[in-house]
C-alpha cells in the first residue's frame, strides 16, 4: 500500500510538471507574437516600444502611396536611389514630437521620393510635404526639406554645415548617361548608366535665399565676400580641399566666425 501511494504521488507530480511546461511555452509564444505585431520601430527616439511604435509607423505612412514592382531601370547600370539597399532611418514628420525609426530608400532620379518599408513587406512612398527631415542612421547623413524661391513646398537637401547665420546644403540627384557606340578613337559606353550628381547651395538667415556655388575658392569667395585675404590664408594653412565636404564645412564655419 505504501508503494502504491508513492507511485500515485510521483504520477501526480509528473502531470503537474507537464502542465507547468505547457503554460510557460504558451506564454513564450504569446510574447513572440506580441513582439512581431508591435516591433520596436523607434530606435533612438523617445517612443521606442510596443503599440506606440506601431502607431507612429501608421501615422508616418497614412497618406503615402503603396509601391509595386518597378522594372523601369532594368538593364541600366547604377541605381535611382541614393542607396540601393534599405537603410535604418529616423524620420521627422509634421505633428510628431520625435523621430520615427524605420527603414527607407531615397529616390533621387527625376523626382525625390522617400520610400519606407512596412511590416507587411511592401513599401510606401511618403507624402514629401509632411516630412520635415530624415537621417540615415548608419551614415549619420541628415536631409532637410528646404523651401526656396523656386520651390515653395521645399525639396530635400543634405546638411553639410548649419550655423547661426550661414548654412550649406547639397542637393543629390541622379543623371542618366545614355549608351554611346564605340568609335575609331573611343571604346564608347555600351550601356545606359545612372550616376549621382551634386549641387551646393549657401543660405544666409538674413534673407533665406539659396545661392548656388561651385566647390572652389573663387566661387566661394564670391558668395562669402569681404574676408578674401583671411579666408585664403585659412585655406592654405589648413590645406583645405574645398571639394571635400568636411573641409568645405570648416571653410564656411571659419568665415562665419570672422563675420560675427
Amino acid at each position: 500500500m505504501k508503494n502504491l501511494s508513492i507511485l500515485i504521488t510521483m504520477l501526480i507530480l509528473g502531470v503537474c510538471q507537464v502542465l507547468w511546461a505547457q503554460n510557460d511555452s504558451t506564454k513564450t509564444k504569446k510574447q513572440t507574437k506580441d513582439e512581431y505585431e508591435n516591433p520596436n520601430l523607434n530606435r533612438g527616439s523617445n517612443n521606442t516600444t510596443g503599440n506606440m511604435g506601431h502607431d507612429n509607423l501608421k501615422r508616418l505612412t497614412r497618406n503615402g502611396c503603396v509601391t509595386t514592382f518597378d522594372n523601369r531601370y532594368e538593364g541600366i547600370r547604377g541605381t535611382p536611389f541614393l542607396y540601393d539597399v534599405w537603410q535604418p532611418t529616423n524620420v521627422w514628420i509634421e505633428g510628431n514630437n520625435g523621430p520615427i525609426a524605420t527603414e527607407s530608400k531615397f529616390m533621387v532620379y527625376e523626382k525625390q521620393e522617400l520610400r519606407v518599408k512596412r511590416p507587411e513587406g511592401d513599401s510606401i512612398i511618403l507624402n514629401n510635404p509632411q516630412v520635415i527631415q530624415f537621417q540615415f542612421i548608419n551614415q549619420n547623413r541628415t536631409f532637410k526639406r528646404i523651401s526656396h524661391e523656386q520651390n515653395a513646398l521645399g525639396e530635400f537637401m543634405e546638411v553639410i554645415y548649419e550655423g547661426e547665420k550661414y548654412s550649406v546644403f547639397a542637393k543629390r540627384y541622379c543623371k542618366l548617361i545614355k549608351a554611346k557606340a564605340g568609335g575609331a578613337y573611343s571604346e564608347g559606353v555600351p550601356f545606359d548608366q545612372l550616376i549621382i550628381e551634386d549641387e551646393y547651395y549657401l543660405r544666409t538667415d538674413s534673407h533665406k535665399k539659396l545661392t548656388l556655388f561651385k566647390t572652389n575658392r573663387g566661387s566661394l569667395l564670391k558668395v562669402l565676400p569681404g574676408q578674401d585675404d583671411a579666408m585664403i590664408k585659412f585655406q592654405k594653412d589648413n590645406k583645405l580641399k574645398l571639394d571635400k565636404e568636411p573641409d568645405l564645412a570648416r571653410f564656411v564655419a571659419h568665415y562665419e566666425s570672422l563675420a560675427k
